[in-house]
């Protein structure tokens, strides 16, 4: 009998015993891939408080320790005293049955940090719709620790409050850990926005740092998906997670002020996609009760592996305001080759350095010199700004290395491409209007075709150059389609085409380009969105957004009123715009 096969066996035997005690429980149901036996009601079968005066520990350990159960918990507030600690939970799983995650929260009297469920060594686990609430008291936190071989799911979870120091009762918020290389968890849906103590890296200090988001240490060896999610003010890292050998894919996330690093990952299978970074560390200093000391956004690393491969796609990286410089996207020599395709980079704040690969051999700051190849490939990537500083591209020995199909318009006396101690590099198809000078070699061998220097990038979205750079001196009607986007816009926006024909309307709220919007609509009807973040209910729409980008909602009805709309953000129904006046 092995491992699994005995644990089935123990959890089915405590089962019926559990079962013949008196205990109700729903027929059994599957939930992400999750089977589980039965369902039970944490305050009707199960007798926990739903008022947060009675600690729920035993009862809900209980049901771990059995398995092959999902625990539903109604709309409420949950006490937990102490950390929940049971190894190999099986087809185990809890779930808020409210509206919002928020619905139902979990709290905890103790004025220290505390994993509150910590299991290891377990297969099947979920935990659903609910929220962690360690409150604003600036002492202690609820974090979640789930090892399991296979089969990990934390979906639409919320860790509410103030981030503190380590030495004030701070934990990892989160930490998945996939044990077999075939297995498989899932992160979708998970926000941790609260304020943080901001302190100096732990090696500098004997004060250490807030812990970070998500931490998936060396044992990690199978698949990680983070999507949909939303992480802000980070202490120490938001994704920490280069040192397994197991993958780790994020996508459609947004990072928001983090410090030290939103993302540290790299390697082969690994990649960040479709993800938004934003620093501004002016607007961080209101929340945080310190200021952002070194906000880097990805730091692409492979520890001791010293593994190639990987890529960053689709992401778009925005610095406003910095404490001091730092880097958006940062490839440690410990990292060989990698891909950078279709990002955009708007550095409007002095000292950041756009992208930098370093040096494999003198370089490896995070890890062992990376194996060969040290190529990296940098596509469709569009990098703008009105700022000074290093150059926008930095290549430190990374031979056979190539820029193409690229667009880089700063001003403010930064360079374009900068290649070092790298033999085999080129630059092909690619605009470089800069103050500076477009290409720079040390010791290197670059090739240039097909080169513009002064041509216009977009001002949002990565775009190809091939039509401008090939075929037009000047590529004004290229220039001119993209800046304008009119077609595109109209599109996004939802034109009449796009409305449905049973009354479905599309409301779009569109962000002006420079910080955060906010706002908050009155609706007749019904709306809904997907928009991680912001609502749609109870006749109010209500969110954030931030610089170019767009929330799009689905509405049955009538607008009423725009109740508050951040001075520049424009509203459209349909395509037409409404008036907030």
């Amino acid at each position: 009998m092995n491992r699994r096969q005995l644990l089935k066996f123990t959890g089915a035997g405590l089962a019926a015993g559990a079962l013949s005690s008196g205990v109700a429980s729903a027929a059994s149901t599957e939930r992400y891939g999750i089977q589980f036996e039965r369902v039970v009601d944490a305050v009707d079968d199960l007798g926990m408080d739903p008022n947060g005066n009675r600690a729920i520990d035993g009862a809900l350990e209980r049901t771990m320790r059995q398995g092959d159960t999902l625990v539903e918990f109604p709309p409420g507030e949950y006490r937990i005293r102490d950390e929940i600690r049971v190894g190999g939970p099986e087809n185990w799983g809890m779930r808020g049955l409210g509206d919002d995650p928020e619905d139902v929260r979990f709290v905890s009297n103790s004025r220290e940090g505390l994993q509150a469920i910590n299991t290891w060594n377990g297969n099947g686990v979920l935990v659903e719709n609910v929220a962690l609430d360690y409150s604003q008291r600036r002492r202690g936190k609820l974090g979640l620790r789930i090892v399991v071989y296979d089969n990990l799911r934390v979906q639409d979870v919320h860790f509410i409050g103030f981030n503190p120091t380590e030495s004030n009762g701070a934990v990892v918020t989160l930490s998945p850990v996939v044990l077999d290389p075939d297995g498989e968890g899932i992160v979708d849906g998970v926000e941790r926005t609260g304020g943080t103590e901001i302190k100096p890296h732990r090696s500098k200090t004997n004060d250490p740092n807030a812990p970070g988001i998500i931490w998936a240490g060396a044992r990690h060896r199978g698949r990680l998906y983070v999507r949909n999610s939303r992480f802000e003010n980070a202490g120490e890292n938001g994704i920490y997670a280069s040192a397994p050998s197991g993958d780790v894919r994020i996508e459609d996330c947004t990072f928001v002020n983090n410090n030290q690093a939103a993302v540290r990952i790299g390697g082969d299978g690994s990649y960040v996609k479709d993800s938004e970074f934003i620093v501004d560390s002016d607007a961080a200093d209101r929340v945080n009760s310190t200021p952002l000391i070194n906000p880097n956004m990805i730091v692409w690393e492979t520890d001791q592996r010293g593994e190639s491969g990987g890529s960053v796609e689709g992401c778009t990286f925005t610095y406003d305001s910095v404490p001091k410089p730092v880097t958006a996207l940062w490839v440690d020599g410990s990292a060989g080759s990698m891909t950078v395709r279709d990002c955009q980079f708007e550095m409007n704040a002095d000292g950041v350095r756009p992208i930098r690969v370093d040096d494999p051999v003198r370089q490896a700051r995070l890890g062992r010199t990376a194996e060969r190849p040290w190529g990296v490939t940098i596509e469709n990537v569009t990098i703008t700004g009105d700022s000074s500083g290093s150059p926008a591209v930095e290549l430190f020995r990374r031979p056979d290395s190539t820029v193409r199909d690229s667009c880089i318009q700063m001003t403010g006396g930064r360079d374009g491409v900068s290649v070092s101690d790298s033999s085999g590099c080129e630059v092909v198809n690619t605009n470089i209007n800069v103050d500076g000078r477009p290409t720079v070699t040390n010791n290197a061998t670059l090739s240039t075709s097909k080169l513009r220097f002064d041509g216009s990038c977009p001002l949002s979205g990565a775009t190809s150059a091939d039509d401008s750079a090939d075929d037009s001196s000047d590529g004004s009607d290229d220039s001119d389609d993209a800046n304008d986007g009119s077609d595109d816009s109209d599109d996004s926006s939802g034109g009449s085409d796009d409305s449905a024909s049973d009354g479905v309307r599309k409301l779009v709220v569109h962000g002006a380009g420079d910080g955060r919007y906010d706002y908050r609509i009155r609706y007749e009807g019904t709306a809904s969105t997907d928009e991680r973040g912001d609502s749609a209910k109870n006749g109010i729409i209500e969110g954030e957004l931030y610089r170019w980008n767009t929330d799009t909602f689905e509405l049955e009805g009538e607008v009423v009123e725009i109740v508050e709309l951040t001075d520049g953000a424009t509203v459209t129904l349909d395509g037409e715009r409404i008036d907030d006046s």
